[in-house]
């Protein structure tokens, strides 16, 4: 496959009049620009790869602390309910009570 490339390329050179020496030299500067081509692509797609993993790293860190943070308010404000939604529930147990018991005679009593 690659000597049928070479084969076009050098076909292709003849075309533009490039034969012997100046044939070669256009190929040895094609085949630098295509090595060249080559190694900057890999260069960058590393980079893109580092990058990416940066950014899913930041990204799973920062989910991480959010989710800390919504369970520690969690905890908080079940805690505030506990201590004080107790009293507040026996207090309007209590006032249901009274007020129960007010309509009760209310109705008996007319």
């Amino acid at each position: 496959m690659r000597t049928m490339k070479a084969r076009t390329w050098m076909v292709s050179l003849m075309n533009f009049r490039m034969t012997g020496i100046r044939q070669g030299n256009m190929l040895k500067s094609l085949a630098s620009a295509s090595d060249k081509m080559s190694e900057a692509v890999s260069r960058s797609n590393t980079r893109l790869e580092r990058k990416t993993m940066l950014l899913l790293t930041k990204l799973t860190n920062a989910t991480r602390q959010q989710n800390h943070n919504l369970k520690s308010f969690k905890n908080k404000l079940t805690d505030i309910a506990i201590e004080f939604g107790g009293p507040l529930l026996k207090a309007l147990n209590s006032g249901f009570g009274c007020c129960e018991t007010v309509a009760t005679n209310v109705i008996r009593h007319g």
